[in-house]
């Protein structure tokens, strides 16, 4: 029976930080000693297919192409568009000797500018392939030394990076600086940067995570580069050689740093895989439920006005049936749109007293912008599409950008007539049933504010960071819905703003109890089964749950893998037994 002691490690970051080539680093650092080692043996470690485009003194192009131990998965690495990420599915490259053994987990990048599908599926993939271990005892965030600056799309990334992660993983998490020898291997600028988000993330969400030799190592990687163009290129050997030095010392400065990156893990407890795949699961469950339930709020809440109440009366003094409301969906490609009062247009539905709402102004057609949350407003990272100017003002309908959002679907409501009773009823029997109706549904939205404040309770319990306000945002924008219906002379929305009004300050009071309850330590502890039965619990509402589990199918859609049922293949784990480990 073997006795190596085995430690696993993620590698986290965004799309162009250099967790490949940081993987291939590792492969020679753990192989060979010194440089002048690596290249006398004249074969560099090559775990993962690289490729580098050299441009000489003379201005001849060439591309190096190393392919290496594991030419067979060349298909995973994408060397043709540097914008995209380079890896394309998760990997776990194993270096081991008799006595222990490391398995670095390389997933594709968060930010890959192929747009925010992508992203999602990436982190499914990310999701799926860290549940097949039972503990990750380091969780290495890549950052870039010359980041001069918390720019949103960076914040965005560094949010998307620790959402995935449970709270108790914070002790396992540390920062890797790449690209340091122009900073004198140092953290660079990439130092404030990293201070003013942590900095920021304790402020807002009293989270801290500290900025210390434990938990930041700087390197730079470009020895790999050098070994493998030296390698390849005759022509390179000839015009780098007066650099060798340089590289030299760049190899001994990052080897020494990586051994002692790796030597840290001997310190750690292991982080429970099981606890981060829950918030990720449920944080899944939570994104796509909030736009449902707020569009669920406003159906209940117009199904009990006095207006809607008589239209009933009348269906089921006519025939035995009553007025369902069924919500129809129609996916669209993204597109930037304005939730602007004045930008919302109420539509009639032909043959009732309802509307549908339309997002008239699309300020963006056919947004493609990466790293954009779906149906979320605010959201910082649209302050890079090109609808807006400098100053965040949308050039096409004058809104401020954190009246925008992005949508990827459609959603229309029909009336249908449900059959209730063999006759019609009397007025006293009318009366009585939408009684019973009326209070149903009443219940039906105590579940839902209740199934809200569950599942935000979870996260805040469970996550280092969720989304704030989500539901609070969706309530204001059916309320804007709303107020754009009445200025068309819908006659029964201001009922209906009165009640979502009434709706939202109920949630919001909620809210403030639970976080008090929270910050004190009294809330009572909300489990991963529970979320689970909170949605089982909304889809069988009896009025309301059948719209309520279309909506959240079509928002889980897109968090779905092209084909989840592939199985997987022995590429997936690259082992490699190395003569030198911490």
């Amino acid at each position: 029976m073997s006795t190596r002691r085995v430690y696993n490690i993620l590698l986290l970051g965004a799309t162009g930080t250099g967790k490949s080539t940081l993987v291939n680093s590792i492969a020679n650092y753990f192989s060979y000693e010194t440089l002048d080692e690596a290249i006398a043996s004249n074969e560099p470690v090559c775990v993962i297919p690289s490729a580098f485009d050299l441009t000489f003194a003379n201005f001849t192009k060439v591309k190096i192409i190393q392919l290496g131990m594991n030419r067979k998965d060349v298909g995973n690495e994408n060397f043709n568009f540097s914008a995209s990420s380079c890896t394309q599915a998760p990997r776990v490259y194993s270096f081991y000797n008799d006595e222990v053994g490391f398995n670095v987990i390389d997933i594709p990048g968060i930010g890959d500018t192929r747009g925010m599908f992508q992203d999602t599926i990436n982190k499914k993939l990310i999701a799926d392939k860290i549940q097949q271990f039972t503990e990750i005892h380091g969780i290495f965030i890549l950052f870039k030394a010359s980041e001069p600056r918390l720019t949103p799309e960076l914040k965005f990334n560094l949010n998307e990076t620790l959402m995935m992660l449970h709270i108790s993983a914070r002790p396992n998490i540390m920062f890797v600086i790449t690209n340091c020898r122009g900073q004198d291997y140092g953290p660079g600028p990439a130092m404030n940067t990293l201070n003013e988000y942590v900095s920021d993330l304790e402020a807002k969400k009293g989270i801290k995570i500290e900025l210390n030799e434990d938990t930041i190592y700087c390197m730079d990687n470009e020895a790999y580069k050098f070994q493998c163009c030296w390698n390849k290129s005759e022509e390179y050997r000839k015009e780098m050689a007066p650099l060798k030095e340089n590289y030299k010392k760049s190899w001994e400065f990052s080897r020494q740093m990586t051994f002692k990156l790796f030597e840290r893990m001997y310190t750690l407890g292991g982080h429970n895989v099981k606890l981060t795949c829950s918030v990720g699961q449920a944080r899944t469950i939570i994104h796509c439920a909030i736009g449902p339930l707020a569009a669920i709020t406003t159906l209940i809440q117009r199904a009990i006005t006095p207006a809607s109440r008589q239209a009933n009366i009348e269906t089921l003094m006519n025939g035995g049936n009553s007025i369902k409301n069924e919500v129809q969906i129609e996916k669209t490609l993204p597109r930037t749109v304005c939730t602007s009062k004045q930008c919302i247009e109420a539509i009639p539905i032909p043959g009732t007293k309802q509307y549908n709402f339309s997002f008239k102004t699309v300020c963006h057609d056919n947004c493609f912008l990466k790293n954009v949350a779906l149906a979320k407003f605010p959201e910082p990272a649209l302050e890079d599409c090109q609808a807006f100017d400098l100053h965040g003002n949308c050039t096409h309908c004058g809104c401020r950008v954190e009246r925008h959002m992005h949508l990827s679907q459609k959603q229309t409501q029909k009336q249908t007539l449900n059959k209730v009773a063999a006759q019609s009823l009397t007025k006293e029997q009318a009366e009585k049933f939408m009684d019973a109706f009326v209070s149903a549904h009443k219940k039906e939205q105590e579940v839902i504010i209740r199934a809200i404040v569950k599942l935000s309770i979870y996260l805040k319990q469970n996550a280092i960071l969720e989304y704030n306000n989500a539901f609070e945002e969706r309530i204001l924008l059916e309320i804007r819905k709303e107020q754009a219906a009445q200025s068309e002379g819908v006659e029964d929305s201001a009922e209906v703003i009165k009640k979502l009004q009434k709706t939202l300050e109920h949630y919001k009071d909620q809210m403030k109890a639970i976080n008090l309850s929270i910050a004190s330590g009294n809330a009572t502890k909300v489990s991963e089964d529970e979320v689970q039965e909170v949605l089982t619990s909304l889809f069988t509402l009896p009025h309301n749950g059948s719209n309520i589990q279309k909506m959240f199918d079509a928002e889980s859609a897109d968090c779905k893998t092209a084909d989840e049922s592939k199985t997987s293949n022995s590429n997936e784990v690259i082992s490699c037994y190395v003569k030198h480990l911490p």
